[in-house]
């Protein structure tokens, strides 16, 4: 059952050649629909830079989450299904569960079939959703050369699965951490930059009225630090004056 405060695994497509292909990743989103993580896969240049598409044979087919890419692909108008809901730690867990398995995908060094015919940056989304025991929707009728092909073997994907599993039931393991105040930040950040009517700014204010209030005590402290700075400054310049006009007489 949704829940308000469920944060969301999605599969999203950004369109390509004006929406006739798409590039299909998987994005996490927070319980107001703000990106806050992604996982790609990308073609690579032998010397390590990113690539819109493979066109040689010596380019890789690498996977990337968004510190790796400086940035996020996804936004709110593309093609997206969500696949999974669930508390921060449930999300996360199968986030990092994503990445485990893009280290491996990366581990194997594919070449990236040229210009993407073949298994390509939609097969990774496909392997990290089955990896993940997720469902692998159609986003629609945009063309997507690779999707439902996997790089690698359902059952490795099963062996890894169940390691992680073990490693989750493991008390020594360390376990996928709490919604860091990074996370927070960046969510809020993001938020504030896509608020085009105000109404995530007022919830902001509504949700964090501590805040609100320590924020507005610090300001009318430096207001009141202001207005005595300028009320001395004032107070020089006048007697400056007084004293230039004594001079002169």
């Amino acid at each position: 059952m949704a829940d308000a405060e469920n944060y969301k695994i999605v599969k999203s497509q950004l369109p390509l050649l004006g929406g006739l292909a798409g590039h299909n990743f998987i994005a996490i989103l927070d319980p107001n629909d703000q990106v806050i993580h992604e996982l790609h896969g990308l073609a690579t240049s032998k010397t390590g830079k990113i690539k819109p598409i493979g066109y040689v044979p010596s380019d890789k087919l690498y996977v990337y989450n968004e510190d790796s890419i400086g940035g996020f692909f996804y936004k709110p108008s593309q093609k997206q299904a969500v696949v999974f809901e669930g508390s921060y730690e449930e999300v996360m867990e199968k986030f990092y569960l994503g990445e485990e398995i893009g280290q491996k995908i990366n581990d194997h060094n594919f070449r990236y079939p040229i210009l993407g015919l073949g298994r390509n940056s939609n097969s990774v989304a496909s392997t990290l959703l089955k990896g993940m025991d997720l469902k692998d929707p159609d986003l629609g009728m945009a063309l997507t050369p690779g999707e439902n092909s996997l790089l690698l073997p359902e059952e490795e994907l099963n062996l890894i699965r169940q390691d992680w599993e073990q490693k989750d039931q493991d008390p020594n393991s360390i376990q996928a951490p709490s919604q860091s105040k990074y996370d927070d930040v960046r969510s809020m950040l993001k938020g504030l930059l896509n608020d085009t009517d105000g109404s995530y700014a007022k919830k902001i204010l509504v949700d964090h009225p501590e805040e609100v209030s320590r924020f507005d005590e610090k300001m009318q402290q430096h207001i009141g630090e202001t207005q005595q700075l300028v009320a001395q400054e004032n107070q020089n310049i006048q007697q400056e004056q007084q004293r230039g006009f004594s001079r002169s007489i």
